[in-house]
């Protein structure tokens, strides 16, 4: 498949419905592959139609097909437009993050959760929950993390943010 521009997939797993369905279709000798395409981490709650075409495309090559897919031109269009407005304010609110408030770590002898103030303790856990609802706030919540000097201690935590979306 590489002469036709898939390139197999060098590290990682396929999860979720499409690793089960490799494994099932393996089991039972059917031979299988799953295409699959990157898409940005911040873009992850969203419909992606231009990783949809390129899917769709590389599917009809394969199988010596056509598909029409001019359909999905103007989501295109409305989707990266919407996608650029998201990185937009995202670039922003980290700026401003990082102008107005001061940007010295902690230092401390331990790294230790425990250590914090209430008030810093109320911001990290706001900051998790905004980042559990919208992703793009994960960068504010990895900054104030280093300021506290106290990443260390909630890194599964916030790692697992992102293990949620896959």
């Amino acid at each position: 498949m590489t002469d036709m521009g898939v390139d197999p997939m060098e590290s990682g797993s396929i999860r979720g419905l499409n690793g089960l369905m490799l494994l099932a279709a393996q089991e039972v000798g059917i031979p299988s592959v799953c295409l699959i395409s990157e898409i940005p981490t911040w873009g992850i709650q969203m419909p992606n139609p231009k990783t949809s075409k390129a899917l769709a495309t590389t599917l009809a090559g394969l199988l010596g097909m056509k598909f029409k897919l001019l359909h999905l031109e103007p989501q295109i269009i409305a989707i990266e437009e919407c996608m650029i407005e998201m990185r937009g304010t995202t670039d922003f609110q980290l700026k401003g993050l990082l102008e107005h408030e001061i940007f010295e770590p902690h230092i401390s002898n331990a790294s230790d959760k425990n250590q914090l103030t209430k008030q810093d303790m109320e911001r990290v856990e706001s900051l998790f929950t905004e980042a559990t609802i919208d992703r793009s706030r994960t960068m504010a919540l990895k900054v104030e993390l280093d300021r506290l000097g106290v990443f260390v201690d909630y890194e599964d935590r916030f790692l697992d943010l992102f293990r949620e979306c896959s």
